[in-house]
Formats: C-alpha cells, sequence, structure tokens
C-alpha cells in the first residue's frame, strides 16, 4: 500500500491545508476568529513556533491518512478525493466536535467557524492526494 502513495501529493496536500487554515482564520473570517479567542481568553500569536510546528505535522498525518484510505481506491480522481474528504469531515470530525461544543457549553458559532474551515479543508487535501495518484508501475 505504501508503494501507492504519492509522498509529492501529500507534502503538497498538507502545505495546502496549513495555508488554508491561515486564509480561513485571518483573511476570511478575521474579525469571528478574533472574537471567538477574545471570548476564549486566549490570543491569534502563539507564544512560540510549537502550534505551527504541531499544526503543519497534523496536516501530514491529515494527508498520509487520506492517502492510505485512498490508495486502493478504483475511482482515481480529484471529485473522489473531495467526497472522500468531506465524508470524512462530517462523519469523524463535525459530529465529534459538535458534542464536545455541546457538553462543553461553547457556542455553536465557534463550532461552526472550526467546522467550515475543517471540511473545506478536508475537501482540498481529498483532491490533491485523490487526484494526484501514481501511476501503476511507479
Amino acid at each position: 500500500m505504501a508503494s501507492k502513495i504519492n509522498h509529492a501529493a501529500v507534502w503538497v496536500a498538507a502545505i495546502a491545508f496549513f495555508f488554508w487554515g491561515y486564509v480561513w482564520f485571518s483573511v476570511l473570517f478575521k474579525a469571528q476568529t478574533m472574537a471567538m479567542l477574545a471570548a476564549s481568553g486566549s490570543s491569534m500569536t502563539p507564544s512560540g513556533p510549537t502550534p505551527y510546528i504541531v499544526g503543519f505535522l497534523m496536516a501530514l498525518v491529515l494527508g498520509y491518512g487520506t492517502a492510505v484510505a485512498l490508495a486502493d481506491s478504483s475511482t482515481p480522481t480529484a471529485a473522489h478525493g473531495i467526497s472522500f474528504g468531506l465524508f470524512m469531515g462530517i462523519v469523524f470530525y463535525a459530529s465529534v466536535t459538535l458534542t464536545s461544543t455541546l457538553f462543553a457549553g461553547r457556542e455553536l458559532g465557534s463550532w461552526l467557524l472550526n467546522v467550515g474551515w475543517a471540511l473545506i479543508g478536508f475537501a482540498i487535501v481529498g483532491a490533491i492526494v485523490g487526484g494526484w495518484r501514481k501511476k501503476l508501475g511507479t
């Protein structure tokens, strides 16, 4: 299975996912992000590089996990990867985080902000990894 993984695609997907987080939280929804952080007493600027390093490593985990899951797929297309990413995002990420959001008494707005980023991000990763597959024999 590892021989079917396009490592370049995984790395590009991880970079795209990481950059997408910047665009989503710092450009498109900066005001909402700042309000959410202020309500929780957090700041948008971490005190060191650890969140960036861990964030990128987790993007690689997402990319490799997606690549492993799609490795034996008979439908190697970006559209299939997007469908897979959205499915995984809804079934595993959105459902679990909604439950934890409700039990923690947090506002649904913060959940929507995070889930919007994740679902689109999962779709981006799926499109790249699903559409950029290794040719047989390479």
